[in-house]
């Protein structure tokens, strides 16, 4: 007999090891010989264990094990005569002698993989703690396993997977905590938003490995360059930011003056953040891992280009005021031309003056708000949306949409939602957008189901706002939107995001569940990219869970990551809960997902996001096999 161990599962952080023998429960061995009349009286009166270890029996010394649960069960026995059967005879004959042994060496992930996978797995039978001696040192609850693993992954969740840096759920948390800090001590704060000019075309010309290996460098280079005053993290994608805490202005200078000398001060942090990324290209590039240095595996100077703004104030001390501002004065950099530097000054002024006001005389137009006046997001060029397919992971069929929200600047450039999402949080159009992007994809999913009849999306997938949530009148908009698009109630699926707050997801509940009465879905986005979201199981009746991206991307070489999928479709099982994986970019991650149990999958592998008119040809030409699994 030998306890079980597996290079596949690694714990998550070398650095925060967790002994197994501290997490057991100290082991209560008894011989083999010992009346079961004894052991019966002993847990009932002196031992608290969930099992007992039971040495000796026939054939030399042998190690099995009691479970508590079954054998209080069977001394009861089912008509309450188990005792008088039972008290004189060894505890040999209710044994288990085949017990589940793993090392007290092993990581925690080894533990929660003996507990998930084989024959026992829906009994999660104790395990038997042994030194290199094979002595039994402790006895380990499957409960402590889950309640370990949750907190370590919950620290690992504060981590960007690629780059080590803090995630944006980390990020947005320690920016909370400065702008407390700044607010209290008279300080000023700089937020650095850093974008990527060049990301989407490295992956698209020399491969995610090469793009991969960018970020890895300039989140290197950003962090070597870290001043103590400062916080880090990859918002994600090809977005970073910095915050830098600045001493309170001198008070002998005036306002004017100080203001110039903050705003100094910000153009030399944003030249310095530029020129520490452009200096990547100078020192090799960023080879990807494994690859001869060449032009298809390296970056250039022209990779490295950064568009950053800044948003500085001594005033206003709004975390989601100084993240919206600095996105708003980054995409001004970038409508520049990229490669550029923008600082601009948020204080209680300009934070209204900045916000021209949700009745703009131009922009896009949303719709007409309550007063019967058109609601506009002052913005150039036009807004569409886009579509990616959602598909099974066993025959392959296409089951959803999600609508995503795209930019069309007036030069043509195709552009993510992030300008048009942080005009609308800053206009108080969250809501009017969100209803704008649900009007447009349920028109197109109706006009597909005439093309298609049964071969259409059966669901269709759009996101929801925290300003949405917030609105009172929710449940009566989204469903006069869904009427006038003649969409059963039944085909929408709205996802609540992970950056929502437990409080406004509770203090959505009753819209939610008066739409979830008329068949509308209700859908938990981007689950596992921090506590949050899985807190909000707690607080909200859903249909289905979404796994965030950063789960998907750690299948292959962070295998702590598939111990937190698996999880997760168990808990989606025990609550009837469908799953989709968001982000398989890559088949390795579709074998992977459709091995531990994930319902639906979503992604470039499958198809990248498409106008409305592309979908029918997409589902007329898509090979249903490129998805399915192979034959047995």
């Amino acid at each position: 007999m030998t306890a079980t161990t597996s290079a596949r599962w690694i714990d998550l952080e070398a650095d925060g090891r967790i002994a197994l023998r501290d997490l057991a429960d100290p082991p209560v061995v008894v011989e083999a010989s010992v009346s079961c009349g004894t052991v019966d009286r002993e847990l009932r009166s002196r031992w608290s264990t969930t099992s007992v270890l039971v040495r000796g029996g026939a054939g030399g010394p042998r190690l099995g094990i009691v479970s508590r649960d079954a054998f209080m069960s069977t001394m009861t026995g089912q008509y309450g005569y188990g005792r008088a059967l039972w008290e004189k005879r060894p505890v040999a004959e209710v044994t288990d002698w085949s017990p589940r042994l793993i090392a007290d060496t092993a990581p925690l992930t080894e533990a929660a993989a003996m507990l998930t996978t084989g024959a026992r797995k829906e009994t999660y039978h104790d395990l038997v703690v042994v030194d290199a001696a094979m002595t039994p040192v402790g006895v380990l609850r499957p409960t402590a396993v889950m309640e370990a693993l949750a907190d370590r992954f919950a620290r690992h969740a504060s981590r960007d997977a690629l780059t080590g840096l803090s995630s944006r759920a980390s990020f947005h948390a320690g920016l909370g905590q400065m702008c407390d800090f700044a607010r209290e001590a008279g300080h000023a704060l700089l937020l650095a938003y850093i974008d990527l000019d060049r990301l989407k075309e490295v992956n698209d010309t020399r491969g995610h490995t090469v793009g991969d290996a960018l970020l890895r460098g300039v989140a290197h280079r950003l962090a070597a360059g870290l001043g103590p005053d400062e916080l880090l993290g990859r918002l994600g994608g090809d977005e970073f930011a910095v915050a830098r805490l600045v001493a309170a202005p001198d008070a002998t200078r005036g306002r004017e003056e100080s203001v110039r000398a903050l705003v100094a001060d910000a153009h030399a942090l944003g030249e310095r953040l530029r020129a520490t990324i452009t200096d990547l290209a100078g020192h090799g590039g960023a080879p990807a891992e494994g690859a001869v240095p060449g032009p298809r595996t390296t970056v250039g100077p022209a990779d490295t280009r950064a568009s950053i703004g800044i948003a500085l104030t001594t005033s206003v001390f709004d975390r989601d005021d100084l993240l919206q501002h600095a996105d708003l004065t980054m995409y001004a950099a970038k409508r520049a031309g990229g490669d550029a530097v923008r600082v601009s000054v948020l204080d209680v002024a300009s934070r209204g003056a900045h916000a021209r006001g949700p009745r703009a005389s131009g922009g896009f137009v949303l719709g007409m708000g309550a007063d019967g006046l058109p609601c506009a997001l002052p913005l150039e060029g036009r807004l569409e949306v886009h579509f990616q397919p959602i598909v099974d992971t066993t025959g392959g069929a296409i089951r959803s949409v999600e609508a995503l929200l795209r930019h069309r600047t007036p030069d043509g450039e195709l552009q993510g939602p992030g300008g048009p999402l942080a005009l609308a949080a800053q206009d108080d159009l969250g809501l009017e957008l969100d209803l704008w992007v649900l009007g447009q994809a349920a028109q197109a999913v109706v006009a597909w189901r005439r093309v298609l009849g049964p071969a259409a999306p059966e669901h269709l997938d759009v996101n929801l706002s925290p300003a949405a949530l917030r609105a009172p009148d929710l449940a009566r908009r989204v469903r006069g939107v869904v009427e006038r698009a003649h969409l059963p109630a039944t085909s929408l699926r709205l996802e609540i995001p992970e950056l929502c707050s437990y409080e406004e997801v509770v203090a959505a509940r009753p819209a939610l569940e008066e739409l979830r009465a008329t068949g509308v879905l209700v859908t938990l986005d981007d689950v596992g990219s921090a506590l949050t979201s899985v807190r909000h199981l707690t607080g909200l009746a859903v249909d289905g869970i979404k796994i965030d991206r950063w789960l998907v991307d750690g299948l292959r070489d962070e295998p702590g990551c598939a111990a937190l999928v698996e999880l997760m479709v168990e808990l989606a099982a025990s609550r009837g809960l469908a799953v989709t994986a968001e982000g398989v970019e890559h088949g390795h991650q579709l074998t992977a997902l459709r091995r531990l149990g994930v319902d639906h999958v979503q992604g470039f592998h499958i198809a990248r996001p498409m106008p409305a008119h592309e979908v029918v040809a997409w589902i007329g030409a898509t090979d249903a096999a490129s998805v399915r699994p192979p034959a047995a």
